[in-house]
């Protein structure tokens, strides 16, 4: 097995943050909002949820779980009157990237603002999933279940190639 780039301890913080916090902070703040019958959750997964990624194997996995544990986590808390909603997005043209050095543009990327509209525009209609920002984003999370696998696994690597250039 051949030893990755990044070190372990940095790999487990992502994951704490990207699957252990979504699940502490969710059981946090649910049963308040059980409790007086409103309020919501917002859970931000990604469209990296949807296919292997090479070279953000850390990253993208994480993000399957929270798309599952929000849409799981959805219809248990409905009926007390509080919402669940998951956001997929693509790229978005954040301090993410910066040390990164993609060689897509940050006008290739989706902006925060639009994206944040269209999040909570989503919450707003009762949606349990959304994927904000370019149609590119949504083609790529729907593309995933037409395109066979190791060509998926090719594109994907592609892909993460052109936004981690350091």
């Amino acid at each position: 097995m051949r030893r990755s780039k990044v070190r372990a301890p940095h790999q487990m913080n992502q994951v704490s943050v990207n699957m252990c916090a979504v699940v502490a902070l969710s059981h946090a703040f649910a049963p308040e909002m059980t409790a007086s019958h409103r309020g919501g959750l917002i859970n931000i997964a990604s469209t990296a949820g949807f296919q292997p990624l090479p070279g953000a194997t850390v990253y993208a996995a994480p993000k399957v779980f929270v798309l599952l544990f929000s849409e799981a986590l959805s219809p248990e808390l409905e009926k007390s009157g509080v919402r669940v909603l998951v956001a997929c997005p693509g790229p978005v043209a954040t301090q993410f990237f910066a040390e990164m050095k993609p060689s897509m543009e940050a006008n290739q990327m989706d902006q925060p603002g639009p994206v944040v509209s269209e999040i909570l525009r989503a919450f707003e209609h009762r949606k349990r999933i959304v994927y904000p920002g370019k149609i590119t984003g949504r083609l790529s999370a729907w593309g995933t279940r037409l395109v066979p696998r190791n060509l998926l696994l090719r594109l994907a690597a592609g892909t993460v190639k052109k936004l981690n250039q350091k």
